[in-house]
C-alpha cells in the first residue's frame, strides 16, 4: 500500500521511540491522519505529563 494512502496510526505507549515519528506520518502522507491511542497515553503524548522514559544522553 502506498504510504499516500495512510489513514490512521495506533499508538500502543508513549515511549519515545514509539511517539516520536507520529509528526512525520503526516507530513510525509501530505493529508491529515488519525492518531489512535489510550486515553491514559494521550496526557503524556500531548505534553500534558512528562514522559515516563525521557530521551537519555548517549
Amino acid at each position: 500500500m502506498p504510504f499516500e494512502n495512510l489513514k490512521a496510526v495506533v499508538l500502543t505507549h508513549q515511549d519515545i521511540d514509539h511517539i516520536g515519528g507520529a509528526p512525520a506520518f503526516t507530513q510525509k502522507a501530505g493529508h491529515d491522519i488519525t492518531i489512535y491511542a489510550h486515553e491514559l497515553e494521550c496526557l503524556y503524548i500531548e505534553g500534558g505529563f512528562r514522559l515516563l522514559k525521557p530521551i537519555s544522553a548517549v
